[in-house]
């Protein structure tokens, strides 16, 4: 494995004074590139870890008089058949179309909505029974090994593909592939940590070092942590329940890398076991988040939960930098218990001066 050139890791003791310090970070960032007039460009993650980021963020650049205008953003990931959830999402946590926000347009969120020859939306449902028809017609394929539910997470369409649907997903992620690659370039790629260790939607099987954007198959623990997203609520305050989705459109491997720069958040307990693998695991399909190894800048940021039974000394071997770790964390040795210790024979009683 090749390892990449700088890899910072920051430990804050709540995921508050964390989200706080990458809200710093990256704001500091886009100044810098402002000041050096080049385009200032972030890749969007979604997922709480990411709300108090995004609404430090946003406060810092107003109390700067910071314009957001021209910043661009290209988002990971979106669910496959369901109405855009992620417009909804910028509009209520980036302040799209708002003063001090982001503007939309400036916004790219890879297409997740397919519609049948008779209008209706390709969901779930629909989309296993196009699998299911085409599968022996050698239109695609699963990719790359089994993941959390027995099967290949990545459904790789081939070029040979002649399913109307199929066609246009295939034709619709190399799209969005060229976009972020070409017009992202330069970007500050944010992303969050799944519980069992993907990066966007890049599930635990699906994880290659040469995937571009892709359509993937959900697996049951990421359906289950993203429940939430799928209940809504009107402006009446009414609830409303939307269909949960069982596939994705995500960037792959290659295209998160593609990017100058990549900050991780990961905050809670359980997050540890998968920031463990992340950073002392080898990347392989089964281990997505361990590819950011391979890149030449990266920052981590961590919470004390989050870096679980990590040691420095583990993370220094390995090459990686620490900071911001509590001061107890930070010794080499540990302390003999009080009883074990030898006592000093007539102390000399201290005096003051």
């Amino acid at each position: 494995m090749v390892r990449g050139k700088s890899l910072t890791i920051f430990v804050d003791r709540t995921a508050q004074k964390s989200a706080r310090r990458q809200a710093g970070y990256l704001f500091d960032r886009m100044k810098e590139l402002r000041r050096k007039k080049r385009p200032v460009k972030l890749g969007g993650a979604t997922g709480r870890t990411y709300l108090e980021v995004y609404r430090r963020l946003l406060d810092l650049a107003g109390k700067a008089k910071f314009d957001l205008g021209d910043v661009e953003i290209y988002f990971l990931d979106e669910y496959f058949g369901a109405a855009p959830l992620y417009y909804a999402y910028t509009r209520q946590h980036l302040r799209a179309g708002k003063p001090g926000g982001f503007r939309p347009e400036n916004i790219w969120v890879p297409r997740g909505t397919f519609f049948d020859d008779r209008g209706r939306i390709v969901n779930s449902d629909r989309l296993d029974a196009i699998l299911a028809q085409t599968s022996k017609k050698r239109e695609w394929q699963g990719r790359a090994e089994p993941g959390e539910d027995g099967s290949p997470p990545e459904i790789f369409i081939l070029p040979t593909a002649k399913h109307p649907i199929l066609k246009e997903i295939r034709k619709s992620n190399r799209r969005y592939d060229k976009l972020v690659r070409e017009e992202g370039k330069g970007r500050i790629a944010l992303l969050g940590l799944g519980v069992e260790g993907h990066i966007g939607f890049v599930e635990g099987g699906a994880a290659t070092a040469d995937t571009g954007v892709m359509l993937t198959r959900l697996s049951p623990s990421t359906q289950r942590a993203n429940e939430a997203d799928f209940r809504l609520v009107n402006r009446d305050k009414s609830p409303v329940e939307l269909e949960p989705c069982r596939y994705a459109i995500t960037q792959g491997i290659a295209t998160i890398l593609s990017a100058a720069e990549i900050c991780l958040a990961a905050t809670g307990p359980n997050k540890a076991g998968a920031v463990e693998r992340m950073l002392l695991e080898a990347p392989s399909p089964q281990n997505p988040a361990g590819f950011i190894q391979t890149h030449r800048n990266v920052k981590v940021f961590l919470d004390d939960d989050a870096l679980g039974k990590l040691t420095v000394e583990e993370l220094e071997e390995r090459g990686y930098r620490v900071e911001g770790l509590p001061r107890a964390r930070r010794r080499t040795r540990r302390r003999r218990p009080a009883a074990s210790r030898p006592r000093r024979r007539n102390p000399r009683p201290r005096v003051r001066q």
